[in-house]
């Protein structure tokens, strides 16, 4: 039968029996939008290709991961996805988090426990004004903080280590990958202040 014919004789008996439910009628009314919209199938096609579109009823969406990392951020436009590798994508990843999902557009946010390309290129370590070890983007004279740990005993530092460990740190210590971020997080945590 076709689907204006389906259609038209719907309408007749809507008006003979007003006992129909709506769930019959939407049923009725998604399977001849379905019908109608779906493309013809190829021989030796799958259907299932175009049946999540259909039931899921969103359209393709542009999928954005923003990653924070311990010293900058980055964002990567990972392509146009469908709802079920939008899904798929979800389950992949458990540690990203969906921060917006609207307007044509999924933005994932996560969390990088290294420094990103940027800052790799810049990174110090330093003392700001109170004595705490802070990891600056760029020089500890530009000031650009980007995170303080916890203030040093430089008197401690002094008495246990050369004098030019302590010069170096005013200076600023340059660190251009994770392990040379946790290598002086690590060395320096030893003469944290109570």
């Amino acid at each position: 039968m076709r689907i204006p014919e389906a259609l038209k004789r719907l309408k007749k008996n809507l008006k003979r029996r007003r006992g129909w439910t709506l769930a019959a009628v939407a049923a009725l009314t998604g399977a001849a939008l379905a019908a109608s919209v779906m493309p013809p199938q190829q021989p030796g096609a799958s259907p299932e290709k175009y049946v999540p579109v259909m039931a899921a009823g969103h359209p393709p969406v542009t999928v954005i991961l923003h990653k924070r990392f311990i010293c900058g951020e980055d964002t990567e436009t990972l392509g146009i996805f469908e709802l079920p590798e939008l899904e798929a994508l979800s389950r992949e990843h458990p540690e990203w988090r969906l921060v917006k999902n609207d307007g044509g557009e999924a933005v994932f946010s996560a969390e990088v426990d290294d420094l990103s390309p940027a800052c790799k290129e810049v990174a110090h370590f330093g003392l700001d004004g109170q004595g705490r070890l802070t990891l600056y983007e760029g020089s500890p004279q530009e000031g650009r903080a980007v995170r303080s740990y916890f203030r040093v005993d430089m008197d401690a530092l002094r008495e246990n280590l050369p004098e030019e460990a302590a010069a170096q740190l005013m200076e600023g210590i340059r660190v251009s990958d994770y392990a040379e971020y946790s290598s002086v997080l690590s060395s320096y945590s030893d003469f944290a202040a109570p």
